[in-house]
């Protein structure tokens, strides 16, 4: 029989998780409606991939000064 708390840990973890996700959601709505007052001439893709590109220039930059840090 499983471990009561064991249970009740990972029933939290799972709501923890679904929070994490409906925050990560309305910060994706909120930039795209800022993108949209931001650029009203660009598609609804252009913003999309506006998004992603600073996502990823963000994780680059991040990564980067991560390697700095592990170099002896």
């Amino acid at each position: 029989m499983p471990d009561r708390h064991a249970m009740m840990e990972q029933e939290r973890l799972r709501k923890n998780f679904f929070k994490t996700m409906a925050i990560i959601d309305a910060c994706f709505t909120l930039k795209e409606a800022y993108l949209r007052q931001r650029y009203p001439h660009e598609t609804k893709q252009q913003i999309a991939a506006r998004i992603y590109r600073g996502i990823i220039k963000r994780k680059e930059a991040q990564w980067k000064s991560q390697k700095g840090l592990l170099k002896p």
